[in-house]
């Protein structure tokens, strides 16, 4: 997530992967949570 990667790299100067340590990771997850939404269906592909 773009978000978690800004953060790693403003605080620890680090981009955020799974080489960024275990600790790292679940405090920024902790600050910045992911949040998922639904979209009001479309009708894609009708005319």
């Amino acid at each position: 997530m773009e978000l978690w990667d800004e953060e790693s790299r403003r605080k620890y100067g680090l981009p955020y992967s799974e080489e960024l340590p275990l600790e790292y990771r679940k405090e920024i997850k902790g600050k910045i949570p992911m949040v998922l939404s639904e979209a009001e269906p479309t009708a894609y592909g009708e005319e």
